[in-house]
């Protein structure tokens, strides 16, 4: 397959992202129970009540994140919600599109999957967490991976681990500060007991890790010891990483496939590698 310039492949992009964005606005008007969940959580912070404990209906939704993140939805509970799941939409669609800038047709491929048009479409955070990812495989360094422990600080999942932890054995220099994220986190724990207890525990057994609720124990223990089996081969091999995010999921509805599109990212040696294809056009 041919490879796009530069220009090309950001006009690409920009038209895929422009019709993800027109659907989107037919999506909004869906009252999602994720970011239903999220804002709902921000709400009640912003009354000065806990964001945990409340079992959203019709499924009895629990908001399971930090009070960090629960505070930073508060402003947006007091919006119309439809316009709330529009704007989430889309800057997702665009942090995706950052994410991929470069890679042509592949990144096409990637913002265009089902699985993130069905992630977008029930306005969870899969696509963030994948934009997150590929921003860190591709460009390692102090800072992606140090905002990406940010973002596990903010939404702890265990899906999460696999990339912060190939990104530690990465780069070095980001040991410092993310152990600060790490002492920040434990010091929330700490100050909001209910964010520790939201975390592992729960309606579906231990909270995050509901498998077991579904799965015999013994499954869900090989299943996570594959993830960090998988981890650890990422060091060569950093396509990896999207089948050991999975693994480590503690649930597997659909939209919680979105990290596999992981495998299809050139690891950050193939970027280097990749000729500019707008070299000597302009000459």
């Amino acid at each position: 397959m041919p490879a796009l310039s530069r220009r090309a492949d950001h006009r690409l992009l920009a038209l895929v992202c422009a019709v993800l964005a027109v659907g989107a606005v037919a999506y909004s008007a869906w009252d999602t129970v994720d970011l239903a969940v999220y804002v709902e959580a921000g709400r009640r912070l912003a009354a000065g009540l806990s964001p945990y404990g409340f079992a959203l209906p019709p499924v009895g939704a629990l908001f399971r994140y930090s009070p960090v993140f629960a505070a930073g939805m508060a402003p947006l509970s007091g919006l119309p919600f439809p316009l709330v799941a529009l704007g989430w939409r889309v800057i997702e669609v665009g942090l995706l599109a950052l994410s991929v800038r470069g890679l042509g047709w592949l990144g096409v491929a990637i913002v265009v999957n089902p699985l993130v048009v069905l992630d977008l479409s029930v306005a969870n955070v899969g696509t963030l967490f994948l934009a997150a990812m590929i921003m860190v495989v591709r460009w390692p360094s102090a800072r992606t991976v140090t905002a990406y422990a940010i973002l596990v600080l903010l939404i702890p999942k265990p899906t999460l681990l696999p990339v912060l932890a190939w990104g530690l054995w990465r780069v070095r220099a980001s040991w410092l500060p993310v152990a600060g994220v790490g002492v920040a986190g434990l010091a929330m724990v700490l100050v909001v007991p209910d964010f520790g207890h939201a975390i592992l525990s729960g309606d579906r057994i231990f909270g995050m890790l509901q498998n077991l609720a579904f799965l015999p124990a013994w499954l869900v223990g090989l299943l996570m010891a594959s993830s960090v089996v998988l981890t650890v081969a990422s060091v060569r091999r950093p396509r990896l990483l999207g089948p050991a995010s999975v693994l480590a999921s503690p649930y597997y509805f659909s939209y919680s496939l979105v990290p596999l599109l992981l495998a299809l990212v050139p690891g950050p040696e193939a970027d280097r590698l990749r000729p500019d294809p707008n070299e000597g056009l302009d000459e």
